[in-house]
């Protein structure tokens, strides 16, 4: 699956990497960061990520190493996978955009 939207790009694909279903999910472009009340500025997206397939919620609380793991189903909301992968990337990239002042 392949979509864009205003200012990001993305493709979704799944993949059978390590004998488990998985969703490759990767995201390209650029988002307006409001930095102030009156200044936006523009921060690059550039997220690629695997997300393996669980059967249940139980298979995603046991897991005990690094996969992201999300609940499969029939009906999977993409933009819901694609707006939490942003979540964290976003607050990171945001502050990299923010001008500095120093502490008098």
């Amino acid at each position: 699956m392949q979509c864009s939207t205003q200012g990001l790009e993305y493709h979704l694909r799944e993949t059978g990497e390590q004998r488990r279903a998985c969703l490759r999910l990767s995201v390209r472009g650029s988002v307006q960061w409001s930095v102030s009340v009156a200044r936006s500025a523009p921060v690059p997206i550039a997220v690629d990520a695997e997300l393996q397939l669980a059967e249940n919620l139980r298979e995603i609380a046991q897991a005990d190493d690094e996969i992201d793991r999300v609940l499969a189903s029939r009906r999977m909301d993409v933009a819901q996978l694609v707006e939490d992968e942003l979540s964290g990337f976003a607050d990171g990239a945001a502050h990299e955009a923010c001008v500095r002042h120093p502490v008098k």
